[in-house]
């Protein structure tokens, strides 16, 4: 049974390199239409031969849900043969203090945002890991198939010394908890900020549904204002950041910082946040908030204060609905001014205007 989780070493590898072929040239031409389209030379030849057995098929869905593939979920065989898939009492949510919302979106985010998220949560309410009995029928089966006896499932229960400081985590106890590497957020960032935003599963909710998605890697395209950019943090709007450097937790601490923190923009309804978050590091955030108050048909300003958020308490879910379409619409608005005044810029709007309509509503 496991080893159908394992592929052969090299297959895995080959497999690993078409994806990330494939990844690049999505980036570059933005669809399998446009690489199809316009890829020629020699992007032309890597497609064909990056996308065997509709290879491309299971990348689109990667970048879709924001998930990593099988084989990045596991360690490299041939370096780790020893570690483990996540057991499920990883995700349990059992004793920790959440509101149903905050539950909600735990389970919307993909494995490895939940396992972090959920172990500095336990960290932060001082929660151990809930010990889950071992099944031994599945021992068993895990036991025949482990490959060349080398993958080892260890189910022996802890032993817990009697004593006057039982209950306090022993050192064994705190290096099975989720640590989190504060070197790739760089400089600039607290330890107190990084932990509150890894703990903040809204945030994280939203950077998975949208952020992850929309935002590619790095580009730097004459034609962008922008100028330099790598996942969404552009070298005109932070001009001392290495952008070609950046990291995917450096890139999560600007946005959280200077979009989502903003002027109040972290306090609108959960349900309508993501969108507004992701058109506001489109365009800019100042943007964004005069959007929602031009939707909401009251006085465009710079801040998202108690004059808004009285307008969104008495909202129904048809107001939000309807809150969604006018905001969708004045999006698709705003991105066709952009290219009147910049015609250069018609090659973006296809793309732009595509992100306009993955908004939605979020649980």
């Amino acid at each position: 049974m496991l080893d159908y989780f394992f592929n052969d070493e090299e297959t895995v590898l080959k497999k690993r390199e078409k994806k990330k072929k494939l990844h690049e040239l999505l980036n570059k031409y933005g669809s399998v239409e446009g690489i199809e389209k316009n890829a020629i030379g020699a992007d032309g030849y890597d497609y064909m031969f990056a996308n065997t057995d509709n290879l491309i098929d299971e990348v689109l869905q990667e970048r879709r849900s924001g998930q990593p593939s099988l084989s990045v979920m596991r360690k490299d065989m041939s370096q780790k043969r020893d570690t483990l898939f996540p057991e499920e009492e990883d995700f349990s949510l059992d004793s920790l203090k959440l509101s149903e919302k905050q539950r909600k979106a735990i389970q919307n985010l993909d494995m490895a945002n939940q396992l972090t998220i959920i172990k500095a949560l336990r960290e932060q309410q001082s929660i151990e890991k809930p010990h889950q009995e071992v099944n031994e029928e599945v021992e068993k089966i895990a036991a025949e198939n482990k490959p060349d006896n080398d993958l080892r499932i260890h189910n022996t229960p802890k032993q817990y010394a009697s004593n006057e400081y039982a209950g306090t985590k022993s050192d064994a106890d705190k290096k099975e908890e989720a640590k989190i590497d504060y070197s790739k957020y760089g400089n600039g960032f607290t330890k107190g900020f990084i932990d509150e935003l890894v703990s903040d599963v809204e945030f994280n909710s939203i950077i998975n549904e949208y952020l992850a998605p929309n935002e590619g890697g790095y580009n730097n395209d004459k034609d962008d204002s922008g100028g330099e950019t790598n996942m969404g943090i552009s070298k005109n709007t932070h001009k001392n950041e290495d952008i070609k450097g950046m990291t995917r937790e450096r890139a999560n601490a600007i946005f959280y910082r200077d979009y989502y923190k903003w002027n109040g923009i972290d306090k609108l309804p959960y349900k309508i946040r993501g969108f507004i978050v992701d058109f506001g590091i489109c365009s800019q955030p100042l943007m964004a908030i005069k959007m929602t108050h031009r939707v909401l048909g009251i006085p465009e300003g710079n801040i998202i204060g108690k004059t808004t958020l009285d307008k969104f308490k008495r909202f129904t879910q048809r107001d939000y609905e309807d809150f969604l379409e006018r905001y969708r619409a004045e999006m698709i608005k705003y991105f066709y001014k952009v290219v009147q005044a910049n015609p250069r810029k018609k090659k973006f709007l296809n793309g732009w205007i595509n992100r306009a309509k993955k908004a939605h509503l979020s649980n």
